[in-house]
């Protein structure tokens, strides 16, 4: 049986990017290139998520998000330093928001009676 066969991870995992190709790339300064897939696994989004936040005049449109870039006629890919950044951005956004995590128990909207109050 062929040792490549064997080697080979069994899951979808991104295992497949630490290549000596990534290690090059981050060698001599070149940013590595994504098919859409992986931009899918990294910002944790569908394909359709994924069109709808590039496309201006969507209401889910993101001008931080990452932009395809042509590398055939149906080939586009993403670079990681802008996946990276888009990332980077999201979590700054949601660490700038002050969130309460106590929420208050209200019953529809309304304040809770006193007890004996009519």
């Amino acid at each position: 049986m062929d040792a490549r066969l064997i080697d080979r991870p069994k899951d979808h995992s991104l295992t497949q990017w630490s290549t000596p190709l990534a290690s090059f790339g981050t060698l001599y300064g070149i940013d590595q290139s994504v098919p859409r897939s992986v931009l899918m696994v990294l910002t944790n989004t569908t394909r359709t998520m994924s069109y709808y936040r590039a496309r201006e005049g969507h209401p889910s449109f993101d001008p931080t998000y990452p932009k395809p870039i042509r590398q055939g006629a149906n080939k586009p890919g993403f670079l990681l330093s802008e996946i990276k950044a888009w990332l980077e951005a999201k979590t700054a956004e949601r660490d700038a928001k002050d969130v309460n995590p106590v929420r208050m128990k209200t019953m529809n909207s309304r304040p809770v009676p006193k007890a004996g109050a009519k």
